[in-house]
């Protein structure tokens, strides 16, 4: 079998000799092996599973997505999965550092986001107020939030 992961930024992973896939959707986990019949299902937020011919395994972590399971030509099964963020480890521990180390770079950033926008709010109050009073140009505007009579 063979195994692709798809993100919108291109091809996490690829593998032609795929032996068994484990991968979970809102019915529970479930395993993909050669001859499996052709079907689709949406992933949960999970960890995808997967075992080589040649031995030794992966994962990666998903942000959920979509498996797609079919079959080019008589021999050839491909097992496709979409899904927006994919981050692949040969360890479950190294996978779980990787996946928590994201999650900090995200809540990091999204809290600079917020403060900017807080920023870019206070400006565009500030704006405003010197727009509708040019005689008060050098006062400061009021406060947020407070009403202005």
């Amino acid at each position: 079998m063979k195994l692709e992961i798809v993100t919108p930024l291109g091809v996490a992973f690829e593998a032609s000799e795929v032996e068994h896939v484990l991968a979970e959707d809102a019915s529970g986990l479930f395993g993909i092996r050669r001859g499996h019949a052709e079907f689709v299902t949406v992933l949960r937020p999970s960890v995808l599973s997967w075992r080589l011919r040649a031995g030794g395994q992966a994962h990666a972590a998903l942000r959920g997505g979509v498996l797609y399971v079919r079959r080019r030509g008589r021999e050839e099964e491909l097992v496709e999965v979409a899904t927006r963020e994919a981050i692949v480890s040969e360890d479950l521990q190294e996978l779980e550092a990787l996946v928590e180390s994201s999650f900090r770079d995200e809540a990091a950033a999204e809290e600079e986001s917020r403060a900017q926008a807080a920023r870019m709010q206070v400006a565009l109050t500030r704006g405003v107020w010197r727009y509708l009073h040019p005689e008060q140009a050098l006062s400061a505007p009021p406060a947020l939030g407070r009403k202005v009579l």
